[in-house]
């Protein structure tokens, strides 16, 4: 099987929920997101946000929340 029909196997199962953090976020109250986005531009450790995250119900590794820390811009 090539390459292009294993990838159409692929695209056919699965959907693209898009950012689970974004989706996350936007159940945030306007306090808790605040507080989040000044943690995030004060550098403090992103494990230890992940895990206060995770206790409110995020449902990502902390590679997926790092991922989304570094390339996706504050709503």
């Amino acid at each position: 099987m090539s390459l292009a029909d294993r990838l159409a196997d692929i695209k056919k199962t699965r959907t693209n929920k898009g950012c689970i953090t974004c989706i996350f976020l936007t159940t945030l109250k306007p306090d808790d997101r605040r507080a989040l986005d000044q943690w995030i531009k004060a550098g403090w450790s992103l494990t230890q946000l992940w895990e206060a995250c995770c206790v409110d119900g995020l449902d990502i590794s902390i590679t997926g929340f790092r991922h989304h820390v570094r390339h996706h811009k504050p709503l």
